[in-house]
């Protein structure tokens, strides 16, 4: 399996290609909860550094959690618990900042 180092991490392949869908993901969500809020779509140009900074924030703060380890040795409770608290508390507090 191929790998990719970043930052002096080893990381599979698949694994970067999941996190890059993840931001795809985040950012159609982020313009969603604009339309579900305001009844309209946002300006494209206006919105998407928001939404793209919005989506790498939480894509980095689950990196920062482990979500993305290729061996899960806790098991699943652990793995949700680490993403519920990379996505609720890290994501909150940097897109707060």
């Amino acid at each position: 399996m191929a790998h990719v180092r970043l930052f002096r991490h080893y990381i599979h392949t698949p694994y970067l290609l999941m996190s890059a869908l993840e931001v795809v993901l985040i950012g159609f969500a982020a313009f969603l909860g604009y339309y579900t809020r305001f009844q309209r779509w946002p300006e494209f140009t206006d919105y998407i550094a928001l939404a793209s900074a919005f989506a790498l924030i939480l894509v980095v703060a689950m990196f920062a959690m482990g979500v993305y380890e290729s061996r899960v040795r806790e098991g699943l409770a652990v793995m949700m618990l680490r993403t519920a608290v990379a996505i609720f508390l890290l994501g909150t507090m940097a897109t707060a900042i």
